[in-house]
Protein backbone atom coordinates (compact mmCIF):
# COMPACT_ATOMS: atom_id res chain seq x y z
CA UNK A 1 0.00 0.00 0.00
CA UNK A 2 1.89 3.04 -1.25
CA UNK A 3 -1.03 5.47 -1.21
CA UNK A 4 0.90 7.64 1.26
CA UNK A 5 3.40 8.39 -1.48
CA UNK A 6 0.69 10.07 -3.53
CA UNK A 7 0.13 13.58 -2.25
CA UNK A 8 -3.30 15.17 -2.05
CA UNK A 9 -3.04 17.39 -5.14
CA UNK A 10 -1.94 14.64 -7.51
CA UNK A 11 -4.66 12.38 -6.12
CA UNK A 12 -7.23 15.10 -6.84
CA UNK A 13 -5.81 15.47 -10.36
CA UNK A 14 -6.10 11.74 -10.96
CA UNK A 15 -9.67 11.73 -9.68
CA UNK A 16 -10.59 14.67 -11.90
CA UNK A 17 -9.09 12.98 -14.94
CA UNK A 18 -10.85 9.70 -14.14
CA UNK A 19 -14.15 11.54 -13.71
CA UNK A 20 -13.72 13.28 -17.05
CA UNK A 21 -12.80 10.01 -18.77
CA UNK A 22 -15.80 8.33 -17.19
CA UNK A 23 -18.17 11.13 -18.22
CA UNK A 24 -16.78 11.00 -21.76
CA UNK A 25 -17.21 7.24 -21.98
CA UNK A 26 -20.75 7.48 -20.64
CA UNK A 27 -21.60 10.23 -23.13
CA UNK A 28 -20.14 8.27 -26.05
CA UNK A 29 -22.14 5.30 -24.86
CA UNK A 30 -19.17 2.95 -24.72
CA UNK A 31 -20.63 1.36 -21.61
CA UNK A 32 -24.25 1.88 -22.54
CA UNK A 33 -25.73 0.11 -19.55
CA UNK A 34 -23.77 2.32 -17.18
CA UNK A 35 -24.68 5.32 -19.30
CA UNK A 36 -28.37 4.59 -18.88
CA UNK A 37 -27.91 4.31 -15.13
CA UNK A 38 -26.02 7.62 -15.04
CA UNK A 39 -28.76 9.42 -16.97
CA UNK A 40 -31.40 8.24 -14.52
CA UNK A 41 -29.40 9.39 -11.48
CA UNK A 42 -29.37 12.90 -10.08
CA UNK A 43 -26.37 15.22 -9.96
CA UNK A 44 -25.20 13.42 -6.84
CA UNK A 45 -23.84 10.70 -9.12
CA UNK A 46 -20.68 12.70 -9.83
CA UNK A 47 -19.69 12.50 -6.18
CA UNK A 48 -20.35 8.76 -6.28
CA UNK A 49 -17.99 8.42 -9.25
CA UNK A 50 -15.26 10.22 -7.31
CA UNK A 51 -15.81 7.97 -4.31
CA UNK A 52 -15.66 4.84 -6.47
CA UNK A 53 -12.48 5.97 -8.24
CA UNK A 54 -10.77 7.01 -5.01
CA UNK A 55 -11.69 3.63 -3.55
CA UNK A 56 -10.17 1.87 -6.56
CA UNK A 57 -7.00 3.98 -6.26
CA UNK A 58 -6.62 3.11 -2.59
CA UNK A 59 -6.77 -0.58 -3.47
CA UNK A 60 -3.80 -0.33 -5.88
Amino acid sequence: MYSHAINQSSLRTILLRKTLEHRRSVRSGRNSREGERMKKKSKGSEAEILIIHSHKLLQL
